[in-house]
């Protein structure tokens, strides 16, 4: 049997992870655990800008298969902040100057080397530097290659230390060890409660068994998909928002984002 606390990551293509979610809804739908009339949504940020559309777009087309006996009522979505189409949201040159963290030079400079990526994009490859470093060059000059402290990639109004650990979003830590039950000195040692008893609260508790810890962000997904990080799912969103069943997409943006920026998105 399988858990939806432990399929996303789990696959090295995209398409598979859409399989897996398909199995794993239809699998509880029999176990009786929710009824096939109850509207499902899926939700998240950024990379899950990338997933959600994927996996929608494959069940809707096991819905459509004449042979599918178990039909789920995918009835939307909320993204936020969604990486959906990376040839139009690796960059962050005009985001950045917009807001005045480079200059004009600077943003000629990226300009030039986003070029490069979408070239390298085109031809097929869907992982390489030149397109990571179009963010990270925003953030090393943001505040001057020497400069201890750098904006925050996530909330660009907020300063951390370059070398530091991340803290943002605010309370992060706390849903971790509330979840995860993580200790140490980034953790508050006044939260008592057993993460257990929470994870088995939300019928959740496979993923003790599984030995998968709850982290607000984790790598394991991405890790397992960076190659194919540069492939846009444009296309699935257009699919969804065509099908028959009209599934709700709803997709809303922070104006100070800058991975996954409102520009980009705009253009996406």
């Amino acid at each position: 049997e399988k858990d939806l606390t432990t399929v996303v990551g789990s696959d090295d293509d995209i398409e598979e992870e859409g399989k897996e979610i398909n199995e794993v809804i239809q699998q509880q739908q029999q176990e009786q655990r929710y009824t096939t009339k109850r509207p499902i949504f899926f939700s998240g940020e950024s990379h899950a800008g990338h997933y959600i559309p994927s996996m929608m777009n494959y069940i809707l087309h096991q819905n459509d298969k004449p042979t599918n006996n178990i039909q789920i009522n995918l009835s939307g979505a909320a993204i936020g902040n969604g990486y959906v189409n990376p040839y139009y949201q690796y960059g962050a040159a005009e985001f950045a100057y917009g807001r005045g963290f480079i200059d004009l030079a600077q943003k000629q400079d990226l300009d030039l080397q986003e070029l490069e990526c979408r070239r390298l994009l085109d031809e097929g490859n869907l992982d390489s530097w030149e397109c990571f470093d179009l963010q990270t060059d925003v953030l090393k000059n943001a505040f001057g290659k020497t400069n201890a402290y750098k904006p925050s990639d996530y909330d660009m109004r907020r300063v951390e230390l370059r070398k530091g650990p991340r803290d943002f979003p605010p309370g992060h830590k706390d849903v971790e060890r509330y979840l995860g039950g993580w200790e140490g000195k980034l953790y508050s040692e006044s939260m008592t409660v057993d993460y257990a008893d929470v994870l088995r609260a939300i019928h959740a508790e496979e993923s003790i068994d599984e030995m998968v810890i709850f982290e607000e962000c984790s790598d394991a997904p991405y890790n397992a998909l960076e190659h194919q990080d540069g492939l846009g799912v444009q296309d699935d969103v257009v699919d969804i928002l065509e099908h028959e069943s009209k599934p709700k997409m709803l997709f809303y943006n922070g104006m100070e984002d800058l991975i996954c920026n409102h520009v980009g998105n705009e253009m996406a």
